[in-house]
């Protein structure tokens, strides 16, 4: 799986799971992926973007850019955890 495939997958798992909770007036969805904010320009938007809209629809996101590799802590953090996960080895079905 190439690195935005990977990414757009984290955000539509971040956004699965604001969606089941208790309604917040504003989210913003940080990213230091220039590929996903393309994507998202260019139209497209996960499934679970239109059901956290049905879920909490005056819930306003909104999408920013982080440098990576910038030293901004949780950018930082959120890095080294997926690189960690990354050394896990896949598991072929059968």
């Amino acid at each position: 799986m190439n690195s935005t495939r990977m990414e757009l997958e984290a955000v539509r798992n971040a956004l699965k799971s604001v969606k089941d909770m208790e309604a917040s007036p504003a989210i913003i969805v940080a990213t230091d992926s220039m590929a996903v904010l393309c994507e998202i320009q260019s139209g497209y938007l996960p499934g679970e973007w239109f059901d956290l809209r049905v879920a909490h629809p005056t819930t306003k996101v909104t999408w920013v850019f982080v440098p990576g590799h910038s030293g901004i802590t949780c950018n930082e953090t959120a890095d080294m955890l997926a690189s960690s996960c990354s050394n896990f080895t896949q598991l072929v079905p059968f």
